[in-house]
């Protein structure tokens, strides 16, 4: 087994978690390639929620935002009060969209795609 002097230290990447407006958040990638596609998660207002500077888990699994843009995503979070708070649907989408366009980590190329619940019906949209 090799000593530890000879090991490399990996530093994990970081991310600034960005709001867009309320209940809605963007969060760049957090894997190790530093940037990767967009996505836009809808989800219920109770939902756990990932604070800047620190990781909150329930029950060892962490929130939606954080574990979409671990696996490599630019995420951005809309709650449902979100739709209540900002406007409408065209609004809060154009909010988001526009969000991942000015985010450098998020290549144009690389499309947005789409996953939210509606009444315990999951749906997923890929552009």
């Amino acid at each position: 087994m090799g000593s530890v002097e000879n090991e490399i230290e990996v530093t994990l990447p970081t991310a600034e978690l960005k709001e867009l407006g309320s209940g809605v958040t963007l969060l760049p990638p957090l894997s190790r390639r530093g940037y990767g596609p967009g996505l836009i998660i809808v989800l219920p207002s109770g939902t756990p929620e990932y604070k800047a500077g620190g990781t909150l888990c329930e029950d060892g699994v962490p929130p939606p935002l954080l574990k979409w843009s671990e696996e490599g995503f630019a995420v951005v979070q809309i709650l449902e009060s979100a739709f209540e708070r900002t406007g409408t649907v065209d609004e809060v989408f154009n909010l988001a969209i526009s969000g991942l366009r000015n985010c450098p980590e998020c290549p144009e190329e690389g499309g947005i795609g789409l996953v939210g619940t509606q009444n315990r019906v999951c749906f997923v949209l890929l552009h």
